[in-house]
């Protein structure tokens, strides 16, 4: 195919100089451990399209000089076209530092030939610190800590953060304080660390979090709450989601709600998720990412398991030359765990458009 042909131009060097790679760093919180994701995009600087196949490796440095490939990130089950000027995300990795070597980390994107593993294009570089581990002898009060936490150095706050969740009800009080009586940011990473913390009994005023005056603290609050678990926590979600959709808030608070009912499902939930779903899926169009709200009400759909959320899950799938498979497969995903048989119809169309687009 005319496709294939401009893949193998690329890879024998046509055009190659105008592609850029470039790897972004995104904060995630979740699991009660750090997580970093890692964004991979693609531009064409030139004025004829790339035809790019999928053999991207995050490659890390580690302190001691070895150097760790992973391929096992963006993947694209066809061709992806670069127009001229586009810049385009395929999706990316997760890195943490839980496990890792003390000392400076470095990661970049390698796009290598699939045969013979000639380099292509390699990206910006970015650089992680893993700090030494605390001894019991250094570590710090809890008191130091939460001086930290509300302080200027981003870092240190989040590093205080971590900790004071880490060691659980005796923080607490501390924490608790915080939210009643500080600025936004630092209220923010006090709910972070009650999520952490998993009390059960701060469950209530983690809920009371929920109508706080701060959009970033509601989220958080949200997340918070589906790590504490428990029955009033799944209450309080499904009441969260009604209320965002009801206030049109579509920003952060509803991305944070699907996520947290993605970690804790709820059968009472299933309408509102199958309205983020179906809101979603009205609007995509081929090429373009599905928004996170989208992904994370779809993974809840799949762990309620109700067929009745086949058929909106469905609607998410546009095949395109830019087929994503990273997003897709949450989505295809869903839908088996549904096992409901209104999607075989969409699903049959999807297969058929997605082989003819490999086909080209």
């Amino acid at each position: 195919s005319k496709e294939l042909d401009m893949l193998r131009a690329v890879h024998a060097g046509k055009g190659r100089e105008h592609l850029r790679l470039e790897l972004k760093r995104e904060e995630e919180i979740g699991d009660g451990k750090p997580r970093i994701g890692l964004r991979l995009r693609v531009g064409n600087t030139g004025k004829e399209p790339l035809y790019l196949g999928s053999d991207y490796g995050l490659i890390t440095l580690e302190p001691g000089g070895e150097e760790v490939p992973d391929f096992s990130g963006p993947r694209s089950g066809t061709v992806t076209v670069v127009s001229p000027g586009e810049v385009k995300e395929l999706g990316g990795w997760g890195w943490s530092p839980e496990g890792k070597k003390p000392g400076r980390h470095t990661a970049w994107v390698q796009y290598v030939a699939p045969k013979t593993r000639e380099l292509i294009a390699e990206s910006n570089r970015l650089t992680f610190d893993v700090p030494t581990p605390v001894t019991q002898t250094d570590a710090k009060s809890i008191s130091e800590l939460i001086r930290e936490l509300q302080g200027s150095d981003h870092e240190l706050a989040q590093a205080a953060m971590y900790e004071l969740g880490d060691r659980g009800k005796p923080s607490v009080s501390a924490l608790v304080a915080v939210v009643e009586n500080h600025e936004a940011p630092a209220r923010t990473l006090a709910v972070i660390a009650l999520g952490i913390a998993k009390d059960p009994g701060t469950v209530p005023f983690v809920i009371q979090c929920l109508d706080d005056s701060d959009s970033e603290v509601r989220g958080r609050a949200a997340y918070a709450l589906s790590q504490i678990g428990g029955d009033q926590a799944r209450d309080a979600l499904v009441a969260f989601l009604d209320k965002c959709l009801g206030n049109q808030d579509f920003g952060v608070n509803l991305t944070k709600a699907t996520e947290s009912l993605k970690e804790l499902p709820d059968a009472r939930a299933l309408s509102s998720l199958m309205r983020v779903t179906g809101e979603a899926g009205r609007v995509k169009k081929p090429g373009t990412p599905l928004p996170y709200a989208a992904r994370y009400a779809a993974i809840a759909l799949g762990k309620i398991g109700d067929p009745r959320a086949a058929k909106s899950l469905a609607a998410l799938l546009v095949p395109s030359m830019t087929y994503d498979g990273s997003t897709d497969r949450f989505v295809l995903e869903a839908i088996h765990d549904t096992k409901g048989k209104d999607a075989l119809g969409p699903l049959v169309a999807y297969l058929k458009a997605v082989v003819l687009k490999m086909k080209g």
